[in-house]
């Protein structure tokens, strides 16, 4: 999910020579799909049947991304480091 869901953005980015988008406006697209991939996992380890654990990945990745874009959740931008 994480790899579908952020990393070809920012392959196309970086083949047209600009700064990925991901890193670009501080919103949790990549935190949203590795939160939801993390439920997967963590539901498959602990043998949960692969269709209900896919389900459930999906919900939390879809609604922690809707309550971010609802509520303009943002993450911290960071600044370089001064000599």
């Amino acid at each position: 999910m994480l790899k579908t869901a952020c990393v070809g953005g920012v392959a196309r980015d970086v083949l047209c020579n600009e700064v990925p988008h991901v890193y670009r406006d501080h919103r949790p697209y990549a935190l949203c799909a590795l939160a939801g991939s993390a439920v997967y996992l963590g539901l498959t380890a602990l043998l949960v049947g692969p269709g209900w654990a896919s389900l459930v990945g999906v919900v939390v990745a879809t609604g922690s991304r809707l309550l971010a874009v609802a509520l303009g959740w943002r993450l911290p931008g960071w600044r370089p480091r001064e000599p």
